[in-house]
């Protein structure tokens, strides 16, 4: 696991002081340090690849970047399954068929509790969709899941809908199976 500070590229904390300055953030300047990224340290082709968040902070969000190299990366055969937070605690997965895909976290050590919850998984182009639980807010999302292939392979789908819906997330393929994920904070 690797982890850096967000906000040490970036003008050691000014840009997080300006904001409390301006009144967009009610936090203390001290919080740049809040704010961590955190990075799978050795993925493998073809598995998933997991961030996860050090003890006492929160998943906040995240992403994903293939690895150079990445056999057919954007080929017709190779797709991405997993790009969402994940089951696991505090962790933010991704997955590709059969490449290399590093998934990245974004850990605050000042959020309020965060958790992962899945909708029913669905497919031809039905919208999969979950709800965060009461007293909790959506604050990212993702999708799990797998296309439509021909015969030879190659992808013949697209992921058409991945975006917050109402408290909750929705995903949905033209054509395969997806499974919504969202990533639902406390209130505070």
């Amino acid at each position: 696991m690797h982890v850096k500070n967000r906000w040490a590229d970036r003008a050691g904390g000014a840009v997080v002081a300006a904001f409390a300055v301006a009144g967009l953030i009610a936090v203390p300047v001290s919080a740049a340090d809040a704010v961590t990224t955190v990075q799978d340290g050795a993925p493998k082709p073809g598995e998933t690849s997991f961030a996860t968040c050090p003890e006492g902070t929160q998943l906040v969000g995240g992403g994903y970047r293939l690895d150079p190299g990445t056999a057919d990366a954007g080929g017709p055969s190779e797709y991405l399954e997993i790009n969402g937070p994940a089951l696991r605690a505090r962790s933010w997965s991704a997955k590709l068929r059969a490449g290399t895909v590093r998934a990245f976290a974004l850990c605050d050590r000042t959020s309020a509790p965060t958790r992962t919850v899945a909708g029913e998984a669905k497919r031809d182009g039905e919208v999969s969709y979950v709800e965060c639980p009461a007293g909790t807010g959506v604050i990212a999302g993702g999708f799990a899941g797998t296309p439509l292939t021909t015969d030879r392979g190659d992808v013949a789908d697209v992921v058409a809908t991945n975006a917050p819906s109402g408290n909750g997330w929705a995903a949905a393929r033209k054509e395969g199976w997806t499974t919504a994920l969202a990533l639902c904070r406390d209130a505070s």
